[in-house]
C-alpha cells in the first residue's frame, strides 16, 4: 500500500473518526458524595409502539383488613346528634313507670275518691271498723250508723262491713273490676261471722243509705 494511501486512509480514518465523535453524544457525568466524577446513565426511552406501564393509584378511601377467623366483631359506636339550642345534659324521663307519689299527693287523692278511702280502711281480714272515716266515706255521721244497728248483739265490725258492701254495690257500680275482689273477701268475712242476723243488717244498711241492694249479693 502507498503512503498516499494510508495517508487518505489515515485521513479518511481521521475523518471518520472525527464525524464520529460530532455525532455521538458525550456520556453524562456527576459527582458521588466524596466529588468523585461518576457515570449517570441515560434515561429509559420506550420503544417504539410500546407504552410504559401505568403505576396503581392510592385510593382516597381506606377499607381496613378483613379480621382474621374466629375474631369476634368491633361494636360500632354512634355518636348522638344534639339539636341546635336544645341543652346537652337534658336527659329523658323514662317511660316504662310513673314516679312514685308522695305523701301530699295521696292525701288529695283520697280525698277526691271516696271509693280509696274506703278501700283504704279495709283491714287485712276483710273487714271495716266503724269509725267516724268509715261513716265519712258513706256519708252518715258516726251517731247514726251506731244508732241503726239492728240489734245489739251484732258486732260494731260486721255491721260496719255490711254498710261498706252495700255502699259498693249502690255508690260505686261503675268501678266494680277495682273493687270485685275486696268486696269478695268482705262477703266471706260476714259470712263467718254475722250468721243468722245477716239478712236483718242488710235490711238496715239499705234502709241507712237509701240502697236497695238485694239478698243475692251476700248469698242469701
Amino acid at each position: 500500500m502507498d503512503p498516499e494511501s494510508e495517508t487518505q486512509t489515515d485521513g479518511g480514518r481521521v475523518r471518520e473518526s472525527d464525524s464520529r465523535t460530532q455525532t455521538e453524544k458525550p456520556t453524562p457525568t456527576g459527582r458521588d458524595r466524596r466529588g468523585r466524577r461518576i457515570a449517570v446513565p441515560p434515561p429509559l426511552r420506550p420503544s417504539p409502539g410500546h407504552s410504559p406501564p401505568e403505576l396503581p393509584v392510592a385510593s382516597t378511601s381506606y377499607l381496613p383488613p378483613p379480621p382474621p377467623p374466629g375474631a369476634r366483631p368491633l361494636v360500632s359506636l354512634t355518636i348522638p346528634k344534639f339539636r341546635q339550642g336544645s341543652p346537652r345534659h337534658k336527659v329523658k324521663s323514662c317511660t316504662h313507670g310513673a314516679p312514685p307519689e308522695t305523701a301530699p299527693q295521696k292525701e288529695r287523692a283520697l280525698e277526691e275518691s271516696p271509693l280509696l278511702r274506703l278501700v283504704s280502711l279495709q283491714n287485712a281480714d276483710g273487714s271495716w271498723d266503724l269509725d267516724p272515716q268509715l261513716a265519712a266515706v258513706l256519708g252518715v255521721s258516726e251517731t247514726d250508723a251506731r244508732g241503726r244497728m239492728p240489734s245489739k248483739d251484732v258486732a260494731p265490725s260486721v255491721w260496719a262491713t255490711v254498710l261498706a258492701v252495700v255502699w259498693l254495690h249502690g255508690r260505686a257500680t261503675g268501678q266494680h273490676d277495682e273493687w270485685e275482689l275486696l268486696e269478695a273477701k268482705a262477703v266471706g268475712w260476714v259470712w263467718g261471722q254475722a250468721g243468722p242476723q245477716l239478712s236483718e243488717c242488710l235490711k238496715a244498711a239499705n234502709t241507712l243509705l237509701g240502697c236497695s241492694i238485694g239478698p243475692a249479693v251476700f248469698g242469701l
